[in-house]
């Protein structure tokens, strides 16, 4: 009895407030709402622009201006809806280029753990490689996909353990100038890596004459400013480099660059537990 009575209340104040007096009417409205928040799910992975504010903002001032009787204002924001969407899409459009450029498969969950401090490890195995004249640059992929911007002989999908990388890393097929493609949880993809023919013809267009070196600089380059990787070469001279967010620094000791990459993972990881305890704070409320 207590149920009906509040679905009563709930029929009436929709009805009275929101002119819903059909069951179509409160279908058309749930897939408004649905699509609504579809748009502003794409648009929060944008971190670079605050689009989800400026819409929130924009549906503001139009609810705002209706219930305010404000005819003149209301008209005008509604009239001009369909510019500010497209205005929103050009802002956007990088993030759209990635999307249709990226895979979009999901990361499969890792069935072994990886060492602790497997960002340490890594390192210091890139490091004694580097003194047996092994020039690796490492692609550590983070939330944006990069599968369609590299090419795998084979997918390893092991812990980075220091026997693990170390046996990896001395091996007799490791190419001279190799990459070396693993995850932010630890995981190595692949060995031998190399980059996609569409990356190297189609956006970075080197020709034949381009070194190994040259071109690992450009396509680096070019794939932390898309995406969201880190990439870091090890020398033996200790005149390291490191690409992030389009962003090149060379010369710095491998301290700075530990340093540095911990930086970036930890503050990642600190986002990612942020959502989980919000997701379950939300969850145990509902």
């Amino acid at each position: 009895m207590a149920y009906t009575q509040y679905f009563s209340y709930f029929y009436e104040l929709c009805a009275d407030l929101l002119g819903l007096y059909l069951y179509q009417d409160y279908i058309e409205v749930c897939l408004f709402i649905f699509a609504t928040y579809k748009v502003l799910t794409w648009l929060k992975q944008d971190h670079t622009k605050h689009l989800v504010m400026g819409s929130y903002l924009y549906f503001f001032l139009l609810s705002s201006s209706y219930y305010l009787s404000c005819n003149i204002l209301f008209s005008t924001l509604l009239t001009l809806a369909p510019v500010c969407m497209m205005l929103c899409i050009i802002i956007h459009q990088k993030q759209l280029q990635k999307n249709f450029v990226l895979a979009s498969t999901k990361h499969s969950s890792p069935k072994t753990v990886p060492h602790k401090n497997w960002i340490d490890t890594l390192i210091q195995s890139c490091l004694i490689a580097s003194h047996h004249n092994k020039h690796i640059t490492c692609i550590i992929e983070r939330n944006d996909h990069i599968h369609s911007l590299l090419q795998a002989p084979f997918v390893l999908h092991l812990p980075i353990q220091k026997s693990i990388t170390d046996l990896l890393l001395a091996s007799n097929n490791l190419n001279d100038r190799t990459l070396l493609w693993v995850n932010q949880s630890g995981m190595i993809h692949s060995i031998n890596v190399s980059w996609h023919s569409f990356l190297t013809n189609e956006l970075l267009l080197v020709d034949a004459k381009t070194s190994t070196a040259a071109l690992n600089h450009e396509a680096a380059t070019l794939l932390s400013q898309k995406t969201d990787a880190i990439v870091f070469e090890i020398n033996a001279a200790n005149t390291n480099t490191i690409w992030y967010q389009g962003k090149c620094m060379q010369n710095i000791t491998v301290q700075q660059l530990l340093v540095f990459a911990k930086e970036i993972l930890n503050y990642q990881n600190q986002i990612s537990n942020q959502r989980k305890s919000h997701d379950k704070t939300n969850h145990a409320s509902s």
